[in-house]
Parts: C-alpha cells; structure tokens; sequence
C-alpha cells in the first residue's frame, strides 16, 4: 500500500503524484490500516474507503494522529529516488499555499451560472465526441438533477447523429433515485428483465419516539407501497415485475466506467447490465454491493441525548439472487486502476482504455 499525495505548495519541493512512504516515522501501510476503519463500506469492497481517505486525507489524518507543527516525509521522487523532508504545517509559517482552483470574479449577472446550472453540471453532461465516432454520456448521481427527460434526450441524438459507440461514466455516481437508474438500463437492455429480486422490510412503519425527520412522509410511503408476506415481512411492491427494453434500445458498443464511489442505485443499474453481450465495464470495483444493498426509504433521525443525527435505509434490496452473496462490489470486466505516474501527469487511464477499446472496433 502506498500513499500518493498532490501536495500545492509553493515551499515544498513535493509535485503531483508523489509516493509517500512514512509520515512522522509512521509507514504508509500502517497510516491506511489505521484510517481504514473510520469509512463505512457496503460488504466487503475497500474501495469506496480508499477514494474516501484519498480525497479527504487531512480530515481523516487529523482525526486518528495528533497534529504536529512540523512533518517528516520520506518519500519516492518521479525519478524513483527515495527521499526525506521536514515540512512545517500550514498556518505554523506564512501560507503559501495556492487553491486548487482559481475563479475570477464576474460583474456581470447576465453571465452568472445559477446554483441550479452548477449542479446540473456537476450531475450530468453529454457529448459527441467531433468525429462521431462516440459519444460520452456522464451520470454523477440519480437524483432529481438527472431527470429521465435527459436520458431519453442522450439516446435520442446518438440515433440521430448515427453514433454507434457509447461510453458511460457512473465512477462517481453515489446513487439516488432507483426509477431513474432503470430508466438507463431501459434504453441498454435488449431482452425482458426484472429490475430486482426483491425489496423487503420488517416493519410496515417507523413507530419509535425518537425525532425522525419526514417521518410522516416515510409512513405514508411504506404503508401504501408495501406489501405483506406471509414470513411477516413487507415487500414493496414497485420494482417488482418484468420489464421490457425500449424498442429502440441502443445496440451499439457500450463502455461503462466504473469505479469506487458508483454506489446504491449505480450499482443497480451496472447489476441489470453486467454481462450482456455488447457492454463492457471497464474501472475498478465499485462500492456498492453487486448481490444486494440498503435504501428506498433512508429517513434521519436524531438521537435524543447527543443530538447526533443517523441516516436510517428501511429496505433491503437484492439485485439478483444468483449473483455471488460474498460481499463484493460489481466487478469490472477490464480493471484499470489509477497509479503514481498517472496521478502525476493528471491523465485519466480509464477513459482512455474505453477509447482505445472504442478504436479497436471494425
């Protein structure tokens, strides 16, 4: 195990991408092991935990070790030298650190971007690529910002641009919401499917006292939508027939990049699509589980004596009863994983093995 950190300082001979053996004479392994089980996981896949500690390292850092005024780093330089500096923190001397990110400020409000515009953005984009040899559909999340209007809109122009290649990035997609993700595996699908095997419950309705936002509203939805069996536990109903495909479903080659933090309804989706014929997910391992997860329902409640606020998922979700019950993620069908000197030249591997895949096509 190795830590690859992008240090932005401008008094740090450090770049992009360093391999980082030891801090303050701890080993990396021994920093990761120790961080590891702050990060809640679905089954066994570690790495929703590794992109976690990855892209909040000095939260996660600060929360296990004891801060210190100054930093000893042994470390593996681009030329494979090892190396060791000593490294005041940040706020002990004069900041010189740059953000990561610049942004001018814009006097005019007719070019300002609303907080909605943003957000839609950040979700969703779709582009075909100038010679309209592919087209890169991106999904971060199924939430309302990702209406089943802009998908059904995505395959719409692929058959009218008579695009014939289709890659699909959900790596960061957390989830969301479920009718949304079938309304993706619709338009790949080409036989009849069954979304799920089922979405079970044991318990019709939230009777504790304990303050439960929309509490209400999750009642009323479990009450009207669930139904009971005879082991008494409650299924809900939606989800659970067979669907048919759109009739124009895209035939097309498919590449669906995958990754960490595809997680819940992702997860559905990459379960419903996994396997066929002209798809194949190329990324690493995703979070979320490729048997089953938690969700629907995922109320917050707010324990009365620390005031900490739980978010609670009230049904359990098995994607399909034949697929392995060890607790891993959906297994990609090509794994490509981000290493030190892709990290350092800020280059995306996995994409571009989709578009080299994408080319080898005749």
């Amino acid at each position: 195990l190795i830590l690859i950190v992008n240090f932005n300082r401008t008094d740090s001979v450090l770049k992009r991408g360093m391999q980082i053996q030891s801090i303050n004479g701890l080993s990396a392994k021994k920093i990761i092991d120790t961080l590891f089980p702050l990060v809640p996981i679905d089954g066994n896949a570690k790495n929703f935990s590794y992109q976690n500690i990855s892209n909040n390292f000095q939260g996660y850092y600060n929360s296990r070790f004891s801060k210190s005024k100054n930093y000893t780093l042994r470390y593996i330089d681009s030329s494979g030298t090892e190396r060791v500096i000593n490294l005041p923190a940040l706020g002990s001397s004069k900041d010189t650190a740059r953000p990561l990110f610049s942004s001018s400020t814009n006097n005019n409000p007719k070019q300002t971007i609303s907080t909605r515009q943003r957000r839609l953005q950040a979700s969703r984009s779709f582009n075909i690529d100038s010679t309209k040899q592919f087209a890169t559909l991106r999904i971060n999340s199924f939430t309302k910002y990702v209406k089943s209007s802009f998908i059904k809109q995505s395959f719409k122009q692929l058959k009218k641009q008579n695009v014939s290649n289709l890659i699909i990035d959900v790596r960061n997609n957390g989830g969301g919401l479920i009718k949304s993700s079938l309304v993706l595996t619709k338009h790949l699908k080409q036989t009849a499917f069954t979304f799920t095997d089922s979405i079970i419950s044991t318990h019709k309705k939230i009777s504790s006292s304990i303050k439960i936002n929309k509490k209400f509203i999750t009642n009323l939805g479990m009450f009207l939508f669930s139904k009971k069996k005879k082991d008494n536990l409650y299924e809900l109903i939606f989800f659970k027939k067979q669907y048919q495909p759109k009739k124009n479903a895209f035939n097309g080659k498919v590449i669906i990049l995958t990754g960490g933090y595809s997680f819940s309804a992702a997860t559905m989706f990459l379960s419903n699509v996994k396997g066929q014929k002209n798809i194949t997910l190329v990324g690493e391992e995703t979070g979320g589980g490729y048997y089953g997860n938690n969700g629907v329902f995922i109320p917050e409640m707010v324990l009365p004596n620390t005031k900490l606020r739980v978010r609670l998922p009230l049904y359990r979700i098995v994607n399909n009863k034949t697929h392995p019950k060890n607790g891993s993620g959906v297994l990609p069908d090509v794994e490509i994983k981000a290493s030190a000197e892709s990290i350092r030249l800020n280059a995306d591997p996995k994409m571009g093995k989709a578009i080299a895949l994408i080319k080898q096509t005749k």
